[in-house]
């Protein structure tokens, strides 16, 4: 909530919102485990990470809305977590957003 109120743009970015729904190209099974978020990392506040332990995921692709935000925030959580981030970017437009989420690719893989 406070975050609305200090970027009021994100307000589109609410549960129902077409911009938050699963992207319908991607291929889904009735298998899939779908997990709700609230806030800009998709670890904090939801069971991810015990998902992924669980399931023995060690890579994690991410892709969102918010490039500089919420995928930023999953891949510094991700990382931290000991599970690979890779984010999903355009790499014929690299933006400094990108840059970085290179960089914390580049990082976590050392580590």
């Amino acid at each position: 909530m406070l975050m609305a109120l200090k970027t009021p743009r994100i307000a589109v970015l609410s549960k129902g919102s077409k911009w938050c729904d699963i992207d319908h190209r991607l291929p889904r099974t009735a298998d899939d485990i779908v997990i709700s978020k609230k806030y800009g990392s998709a670890f904090f506040g939801t069971s991810l990470a015990s998902q992924l332990h669980v399931l023995g995921v060690d890579t994690l692709f991410i892709a969102g809305c918010v490039t500089s935000g919420c995928v930023r925030a999953s891949a510094v959580d991700a990382a931290a977590d000991e599970t690979f981030p890779a984010p999903c970017a355009d790499r014929t437009l690299i933006s400094r957003t990108q840059i970085i989420l290179l960089r914390l690719m580049q990082r976590s893989s050392l580590g």
